[in-house]
């Protein structure tokens, strides 16, 4: 399962005197910034996704990286700052033809993605776009970076 994987990369963090793992995101900070996803990007983030952010606030490890709640969000700042995802997927609806996805991690070679049309997950070739892997699930998904990040 993705949580006893998650917790492989927090051990090795550890061992490195390094934090890279938040803890999970309270659930009314959620709620606002789920409003906020929706009134900013347009789109509702998936109900899987929001349950992994009740575990984890994103993370980066051994160049891959897991989107969180935004910094601004938060009344205090979180230990680790993580890549939001509100931030990171304004740059990457610069460009109109990913306007069909949700970015909601990536690594030097992927994007990790929620296809809003078909509400698949999906790996995607880091430039090209070009679809990966298809998941049927978020933890499937999550599963799959986070054996990416520990090899």
């Amino acid at each position: 399962m993705w949580t006893d994987k998650l917790k492989k990369v927090q051990e090795l963090s550890k061992e490195y005197s390094f934090t890279c793992v938040n803890s999970g995101t309270p659930e009314e900070i959620i709620s606002s910034w789920a409003a906020q996803v929706q009134n900013t990007l347009g789109v509702q983030p998936p109900r899987e996704f929001i349950d992994v952010l009740r575990h984890v606030n994103g993370f980066e490890w051994n160049g891959f990286i897991l989107y969180g709640v935004d910094r601004g969000s938060f009344p205090t700042a979180p230990e680790y700052s993580v890549y939001g995802l509100i931030e990171q997927n304004e740059v990457w609806y610069e460009v109109e033809s990913q306007r069909a996805y949700l970015f909601l991690g990536e690594s030097n070679i992927s994007w990790y993605v929620y296809e809003l049309a078909t509400g698949r997950y999906m790996e995607l070739d880091n430039p090209s776009g070009q679809e990966v892997a298809a998941f049927d699930s978020c933890g499937e998904m999550l599963e799959k970076l986070l054996d990416d990040c520990l090899n």
